[in-house]
């Protein structure tokens, strides 16, 4: 009895990692509820990002009260920036709708040469603004972790055009994390499209824990680097 005592202790390494766990879905749920009506979800990313920071760094708990704080003071840039990625996206992904219907719309679509040409630079883009938004949204729950610790002067320091620039540079300068980054986010949404049945069994999961979880292991990969980006820049 007192071996299972020391085991489920919350000192113990089983007792750190329920712990962990319970954290990461409860930020989990905290994100899909501001996904419910789309628009402050970029909010809910950049918050929940901040929130999984601290759990990695063992700095912080109540992640509830921590993340819906978060939220209010990241909520400016990152809806600003949600939504010009969502306008960005969506019409990219309207172009490629256009170019894989062309027929059936009577669209005259050119050779298949330039077709097949678009497709690759319309794919290319939507990649580049996966790699952005992977970054965007972490700076920006940054910004609001830095300016509750310090004062609200640092706050100012992270403008939206600052937060986009440094988004931008670190989507260059860190260009194989960038990409994992994107592959994480995707990797569900291609299982879901592809094999229904898996996708129909992700949706519970995709609320109780892959969207922190997701973040998380996107966490371990920028710490380091998102506390240098301001001086690498």
């Amino acid at each position: 009895m007192g071996a299972l005592v020391r085991i489920l202790s919350i000192d113990s390494p089983f007792g750190r990692a329920l712990a962990l766990i319970a954290d990461v879905a409860i930020v989990s749920m905290c994100i899909t509820l501001t996904a419910l009506t789309v628009v402050p979800l970029g909010a809910g990313l950049a918050a929940g990002d901040a929130v999984l920071r601290q759990l990695v760094r063992d700095e912080g708990s109540r992640p509830w009260q921590t993340f819906w704080r978060l939220f209010r003071r990241s909520f400016s840039r990152a809806t600003v920036g949600w939504i010009i990625w969502l306008v960005l996206v969506g019409l990219s992904c309207y172009e490629l709708w256009l170019l894989n219907n062309a027929q059936s719309l009577g669209i005259v679509s050119g050779e298949a040469g330039a077709a097949s040409f678009w497709r690759v630079g319309i794919l290319s883009a939507l990649i580049v603004l996966g790699m952005i938004a992977s970054w965007f949204f972490p700076i920006v729950g940054q910004a609001a972790m830095q300016s509750t610790r310090e004062s609200a002067l640092q706050e100012h320091t992270y403008t939206f055009r600052v937060c986009v620039r440094l988004a931008v540079f670190a989507a260059l300068r860190y260009t194989p994390i960038s990409l994992a980054a994107v592959a994480l986010w995707v990797t569900p949404v291609v299982l879901g499209v592809l094999y229904p049945t898996i996708g129909a069994g992700l949706v519970f999961f995709y609320i109780v824990f892959i969207p922190a979880f997701t973040l998380y292991l996107i966490v371990l990969m920028m710490d380091s680097r998102l506390a240098r980006l301001p001086e690498e820049s």
